[in-house]
């Protein structure tokens, strides 16, 4: 699985490895107060905040706040001198993303 996990990381050209920085962290303690978001989750979202992400996809209903009101975070979040992230699911039109670990291949890791 480690071995996957290193493939899929190395080998995505969407996918950028960002190192986690003091402003990130103070982003995601206040993300962590206000929104009651796991550790994980709001490290995720600060970094998208700090690097001016434009928007935020997610699977995870528990976080996402769109026709069914059903998550915890609006509709955008942002951090005093930071724009809003918008939250949103993943939309690529005529594309289903493949879910990690799932026993679907990726393209460029077979």
């Amino acid at each position: 699985m480690n071995q996957f996990l290193d493939d899929f990381i190395n080998k995505s050209h969407w996918l950028k490895l960002i190192s986690f920085e003091r402003e990130m962290a103070r982003i995601a303690r206040f993300l962590r107060q206000k929104y009651k978001l796991k550790p994980f989750d709001a490290m995720h979202l600060a970094t998208a905040i700090r690097h001016g992400v434009d928007y935020f996809d997610t699977t995870d209903e528990d976080y996402w706040n769109g026709e069914t009101k059903k998550g915890k975070l609006p509709k955008s979040v942002g951090y005093v001198d930071y724009e809003p992230v918008i939250i949103q699911r993943p939309k690529v039109e005529g594309y289903t993303i493949p879910i990690p670990f799932s026993n679907e291949i990726i393209p460029g890791l077979e």
